[in-house]
C-alpha cells in the first residue's frame, strides 16, 4: 500500500488549538483531506499555513459531524484514492496509531481504533450493544481505516442519516465484510467537545444507535 493511495479524512470545526499540529503529524502516511465545516475561529487561517500536499474543503454552512465526513468522502473518490482513513481533529489519538491501522489493514476491509477509554453515557451504551452483537467495543471510534470500495459498493454513501459516522460500518457488518480492530490509547482533550452538550450529545447517540441497528437488520 502506497502513501499516494491514502486519504485522512480530518474533519474541523473550530479545531484551532490542535488542527495543525494532526495535520502535521498525518503527512507521512497519506494525504489530508481537511473538510471546514465553517469554523469561526483560526482554523482556515492557519490551515492555509501548513506546507505540503493537503486538500482543504470549507462548507459553506455548518453541516454537522455527519455530512462533513461524507463530503471528505466524496473528495477521496473523485481524487482516485484507494483507502481512507478518518481522524478527529482534537488530537487524542497518537498519530503512530494511523501506522498501526495501515499495518493491520491488509486483509480487512475496515480497521477501528479501540478507544481505552469513552467519553459519554451513550457512547458506552452504544460499546456494550455493538460488543454483544459483532465484537466490535468502539464503533464511534474517530480513528478508523476503510477500503474505498465501500464507498461505492453502499452508492457513495459514508453516512447520510446521522448514524454518528457509522453507516458505511453498519452496511460492511450487514455485508459480512472483514473487519478488525486495534486497541489505542487516547487523551482527554482541553477543551469541550465538538459534538454538542452532554444531554443533547447523548440523545443524538442513543438515536444513532436505534438507527445504526435498523440499518444492518433491514
Amino acid at each position: 500500500m502506497e502513501r499516494s493511495e491514502i486519504a485522512i479524512i480530518i474533519p474541523c470545526f473550530n479545531e484551532e488549538e490542535t488542527i495543525v499540529s494532526v495535520v502535521r503529524n498525518s503527512l507521512s502516511y497519506g494525504t489530508p483531506i481537511v473538510v471546514n465545516d465553517k469554523s469561526t475561529d483560526k482554523s482556515i487561517e492557519l490551515l492555509n499555513q501548513i506546507k505540503g500536499e493537503i486538500i482543504i474543503k470549507s462548507n459553506n454552512t455548518n453541516m454537522g459531524y455527519e455530512k462533513t465526513l461524507q463530503a471528505g468522502f466524496e473528495i477521496a473518490q473523485k481524487n482516485g484514492f484507494k483507502y481512507a482513513i478518518t481522524l478527529d481533529a482534537d488530537n487524542q489519538f497518537n498519530h503512530t496509531d494511523i501506522g498501526n491501522l495501515i499495518n493491520k489493514s491488509s486483509n480487512f476491509d475496515i480497521v477501528i481504533a479501540q478507544r481505552n477509554k469513552l467519553q459519554r453515557i451513550a457512547e458506552n451504551f452504544f460499546s456494550i450493544i455493538f460488543n454483544s452483537f459483532f465484537k466490535i467495543r468502539d464503533p464511534l471510534s474517530g480513528l478508523k481505516f476503510y477500503k474505498m470500495n465501500l464507498f461505492l459498493e453502499n452508492n457513495k454513501v459514508f453516512d447520510s442519516k446521522n448514524l454518528i459516522g457509522t453507516e458505511l460500518l453498519c452496511f460492511s457488518i450487514k455485508k459480512r465484510k472483514k473487519i478488525s480492530t486495534i486497541e489505542v490509547e487516547t487523551t482527554e482533550r482541553k477543551d469541550k467537545p465538538r459534538y454538542g452538550s452532554s444531554f443533547k450529545a447523548n440523545i443524538k447517540i442513543f438515536i444513532g444507535l436505534f438507527k445504526a441497528l435498523k440499518k444492518i437488520y433491514s
